[in-house]
């Protein structure tokens, strides 16, 4: 992950040389604002109590 600021705003980003060092197929850049949505409902469920 990676710091970086466009627009007057920080975002996170997971940036494409990990993936080609890895040989991982993988977007040039991923910023984490873009995958936050689907995180929160993911930690929902994971987390949530049974019963």
């Amino acid at each position: 992950m990676q710091s970086h600021q466009a627009h007057a705003t920080d975002y996170c980003r997971c940036r494409y040389v990990y993936a080609l060092a890895n040989h991982v197929q993988h977007p040039r850049n991923v910023h984490v604002g873009d995958i936050v949505p689907a995180l929160d409902n993911w930690l929902l469920k994971a987390f949530a109590r049974a019963g």
